[in-house]
């Protein structure tokens, strides 16, 4: 096995495709997998190879290759009695599956689903070879047409950009969808390789808890934990607004976590709980083994219509957060946290006095928060308060809390944040206080 950014001699690559093309000679095979969706749950289903193509560094003659870029395509057959009600069962059909089945197990070699214009790698790609056919081409004579070229180096290719290897994540979508976002500035990221996991993070409150969570994920998956916490504990942020593990998903602090093959997309961003999407695949040999964090970027709408917007906040405990509780319709006791932001330093003094009957020591004194951690912040509560006037709930905890009807869209967030109130023509419901707009749910998922 290469290690990342090695290259081997390009006759061992030759070798691998001889085997694969022979491997497709056989023609089709049956691959037994299983879904969850539509009964029955296990499937079997006969995968015939179509066409291979070949792209990448081999193909364009390079004589060291630091892997085998692959397009397969294929033609799928459901052998077991389909669900009438669900005809499109095979669109669930994982792609793994189809290239172990007919190619193998093969190491550094990429082989994506599809054709050239169209497949699992996001991407189109012109700078293909046709090399296997189904209808007889001569794959030795295409392999042996492929000439060296001593001049062809590392084939660039625009997934060099991301700091993971394609088959490590799930986007939902193209994935030139997702290098344009980051080249608009739409969105930004950063890469942070995996270290050894913090003992005493294991051992804290937040990692008990996360221990008893995940008691339901997969082997690989609970190898992932300790490491979050280390990246939760090392960083500068508030942590304790509550954790939710379910599956292969994670939210923590305003961070959507994305575990092993987790499908994310750059649009869970406008949502205002969501600070950063951190991509943390399975640990592999190979790798790379880190936390891809995704977060806003300058052009990105929040950013813009946020930008030089400043609010004040306590210097105290959770720096500004506040624990508020009510009784859900069941009676059961529902705990959230409210943010409380005051346009000005002095309203946020007066409220202080307030609190502690009209003591203020030094350390009492507001925290001005804008831009990044303005929405880190709002990202950590279910109700925001603005100036005790304006009061809305971004989650179900905050509705439930502060005894609304509605939760606020994201857009409806963003405008109170930006204008300091909401506009007059939206329903209200009053509730101590403030006054509580209904609001309808259009949260982007």
């Amino acid at each position: 096995m290469t290690s990342p950014g090695e290259r081997v001699p390009r006759e061992r690559f030759t070798k691998v495709l001889i085997s694969i093309c022979r491997r497709l000679d056989e023609g089709p095979r049956i691959v037994e997998w299983e879904q969850r969706y539509v009964l029955p749950l296990r499937q079997r289903t006969q995968v015939s190879p179509r066409s291979l193509w070949v792209f990448g560094s081999y193909e364009r003659g390079a004589p060291e290759c630091g892997d085998l870029d692959l397009i397969l395509d294929v033609e799928k057959k459901c052998l077991t009695e389909p669900d009438p009600s669900f005809p499109h069962i095979l669109n669930l059909m994982p792609f793994k599956p189809q290239t172990t089945a007919l190619i193998g197990r093969l190491a550094n070699v990429r082989c994506h689903i599809g054709t050239p214009e169209r497949n699992t790698s996001g991407l189109a790609h012109e700078d293909v070879r046709l090399i296997w056919a189904a209808d007889g081409l001569d794959w030795c004579q295409a392999i042996r047409a492929i000439q060296i070229d001593p001049e062809a180096t590392h084939f660039a290719r625009p997934t060099d950009r991301f700091p993971l290897r394609p088959e490590q994540f799930s986007y939902a979508g193209e994935n030139e969808d997702l290098l344009a976002a980051e080249s608009d500035g739409l969105i930004q990221w950063e890469f942070i390789p995996l270290g050894e996991p913090d003992v005493e993070a294991l051992e804290s409150a937040e990692g008990a808890k996360m221990v008893a969570g995940s008691r339901g994920v997969g082997r690989e998956t609970a190898k992932l934990l300790p490491h979050i916490l280390s990246y939760m504990r090392n960083r500068f942020r508030i942590v304790d607004s509550g954790m939710g593990l379910e599956g292969a998903s994670l939210r923590w602090g305003g961070c959507e976590f994305k575990l092993g093959m987790r499908e994310f997309h750059e649009r869970e961003l406008m949502d205002l709980r969501t600070y950063e999407i951190d991509v943390v695949p399975h640990i592999t040999r190979r790798g790379p083994n880190g936390i891809w964090r995704i977060f806003r970027g300058p052009e990105h709408p929040h950013v813009k219509r946020l930008t030089g917007k400043t609010y004040f906040v306590t210097n105290e405990g959770s720096l500004g957060l506040s624990e508020v509780t009510n009784l859900d319709e069941n009676e059961y006791p529902t705990v959230g946290y409210a943010v409380y932001l005051y346009s000005t330093e002095d309203a946020a003094l007066e409220a202080i006095r307030e609190d502690h009957d009209g003591v203020l020591t030094e350390e009492m004194r507001p925290v001005a928060v804008t831009g990044d951690d303005l929405l880190q912040l709002v990202s950590l509560a279910d109700v925001i308060n603005i100036g005790d006037v304006e009061t809305i709930a971004q989650t179900y905890k905050g509705l439930v809390a502060m005894g609304g009807e509605r939760i606020a869209t994201p857009d409806e967030v963003v405008t109170l944040l930006e204008q300091g109130r909401l506009p007059q023509e939206l329903d209200e419901v009053g509730w101590g206080l403030g006054t509580y707009h209904a609001l309808s749910v259009e949260l982007v998922r």
